[in-house]
């Protein structure tokens, strides 16, 4: 409060700005950027309400005068803060936009992929469903006690304690198994000749290895599980892909050079 003379009471006495439900509502409506207002509101006088006032000194035009450029910087400050709100939030939903569209791209592609699954006739399952026992394979015994152990007559060719290395003469494949007690945390198979036999014979030994080891046995399952192996063998790709909560990579290689197929379970 500042006590100056007031022409209309005749003496000297107190002046205030006098702040209202007015000044309360704006503030309100305006976010608080009212506020920025008051300073600029005239002092009155508290016993008659009178505006006027003698003329400012040099120092109040002054502290004025700085109050001014303090606002007029402030405000600027205020307005590239918000800009720079509104640049960040254009370039996130930019950002969200695009991996939407690549993620629906994506989705397309492995739709496409999928609805180029190969037919297998009734006659074929029926010829592989008596090869299944429809129990996977999860440790040493059950792989060693197995029709797919007996069919394919291996030999054991142990590594160390934690890896053991199979080999099949009669179809010229090896198995390799990774151990942890007893239980087979990584399954291996490759093909060891220099050159691939005819697309459905290695079709065919993959289609055993992985539906022994992952418990296939139903028309479905085996329906499924040859189109995923026929896609990846024809496109040559190593995208895994989940059989009956396990992970299976394919890896094809059959250039004039060079030949190698191999499988993963995990």
């Amino acid at each position: 409060m500042k006590f100056y003379y007031c022409p209309h009471c005749g003496r000297e006495t107190g002046h205030k700005r006098a702040l209202g439900w007015g000044t309360f509502f704006a503030v309100l409506l305006t976010g608080g950027l009212w506020l920025l207002a008051i300073p600029f509101y005239p002092k009155r006088c508290i016993i008659c309400g009178s505006k006027e006032k003698p003329p400012r000194s040099k120092s109040e035009l002054g502290s004025s005068i700085r109050q001014l450029i303090f606002l007029a910087l402030l405000a600027l400050l205020i307005v590239y803060i918000i800009d720079l709100s509104n640049n960040r939030y254009q370039t996130k939903k930019t950002q969200t936009t695009q991996t939407i569209k690549t993620t629906k791209a994506t989705k397309a592609k492995t739709t496409k992929t999928t609805q180029k699954k190969r037919h297998i006739s009734r006659k074929s399952i029926s010829n592989i469903k008596p090869l299944l026992s429809g129990r996977p394979i999860n440790t040493l015994w059950e792989f060693e006690h197995s029709k797919y152990y007996r069919i394919m007559q291996f030999k054991k060719y142990p590594v160390s304690s934690t890896e053991i290395g199979y080999y099949s003469p009669s179809r010229n494949v090896m198995v390799g198994l990774r151990l942890w007690r007893n239980e087979i945390t990584e399954a291996r198979f490759a093909y060891l000749q220099n050159k691939l036999p005819d697309f459905g014979t290695f079709t065919s030994d993959v289609f055993f290895f992985i539906a022994s080891f992952t418990g296939v046995y139903t028309y479905n399952e085996i329906k499924d599980l040859a189109g995923k192996i026929g896609n990846r063998l024809s496109d040559k790709s190593t995208q895994p892909f989940i059989v009956k909560g396990k992970t299976v990579i394919i890896d094809l290689i059959d250039t004039p050079s060079r030949s190698y197929l191999g499988v993963v379970i995990k």
